[in-house]
């Protein structure tokens, strides 16, 4: 089993997340006319990506692999031997999963060093200064994922599963670090009466959700309305997760949060 990271050129690729995971699934097919252990051919940011990369984990093939003799010399230099696909716009490597650390900070910090996208398809952790990312928070996870709309509609679709105790789902779009505008769905479940009842039953103990609490973030103040079926939430996140603009909050309540 390996470890593997792609790096990209970025004029090449896709201007928003979703669009990645297609284009990332055609560019490695490997359909091009070229030699895959070559530089010939690939971008020069790339190349130089390459050939930093080279010096700590050395290629298995092509050009600028190692000797028979130098490969084997000893147990460390043979476990920093690297399968490299080189393809026009990205470069693939797998690396030995006991590197993995030491793979993704050295290809992290070369990539900026020279300026090409960085995907991790382990986690699908992007990082493209000139990409829109799509993220999300959900209550399970203490980071943000990158995703698509239909992690986004499963998501909302079980935000009342007694398995999610205090669900929400967060979204929002991100380019260069900026994150101002959100989407943010909680649901509402009906007032326990009773001072027992309100100690200590949890508020999720007959999952009768009333209606969604629907917040937009707008960078300055929160915004709510209450949406009285998921069917709602659905439409108003689809609304925003296809025009990346926040919906109509002319009528939606201040919430006094700054």
């Amino acid at each position: 089993m390996s470890f593997d990271l792609m790096v990209f050129e970025k004029s090449k690729a896709p201007k928003t997340s979703e669009d990645f995971v297609l284009w990332y699934s055609e560019e490695t097919q490997w359909q091009e006319e070229r030699d895959y252990n070559s530089l010939n051919g690939t971008s020069p940011q790339l190349a130089e990506w390459f050939m930093e990369m080279k010096k700590t984990f050395p290629p298995m093939n092509g050009e600028y692999s190692l000797s028979d003799e130098e490969a084997f010399a000893n147990e460390d230099i043979e476990r920093h031997l690297t399968d490299y696909s080189i393809g026009s716009n990205i470069i693939y490597s797998a690396f030995a999963w006991s590197l993995a650390d030491k793979a993704y900070k050295l290809a992290l910090k070369l990539t900026k060093n020279h300026d090409v996208g960085f995907y991790n398809p382990q986690t699908g952790e992007i990082c493209c200064d000139s990409m829109a990312l799509c993220k999300i928070r959900i209550e399970t996870s203490n980071d943000d994922i990158i995703t698509d709309w239909k992690r986004i509609e499963k998501e909302i679709l079980t935000l009342d599963s007694p398995k999610r105790q205090g669900s929400f789902i967060t979204l929002w779009f991100e380019q260069n670090g900026t994150d101002q505008e959100f989407m943010q769905c909680t649901p509402a479940y009906p007032e326990q009466k009773g001072l027992l009842k309100k100690l200590f039953s949890p508020p999720t103990e007959n999952n009768n959700i009333t209606s969604y609490t629907v917040e937009a973030g707008t960078g300055e103040k929160i915004y709510t309305i209450q949406a009285n079926s998921k069917e709602k939430v659905l439409q108003i996140f689809r609304d925003y997760y296809s025009s990346r603009t926040l919906p109509d909050i002319s009528d939606w309540a201040d919430s006094g949060i700054i």
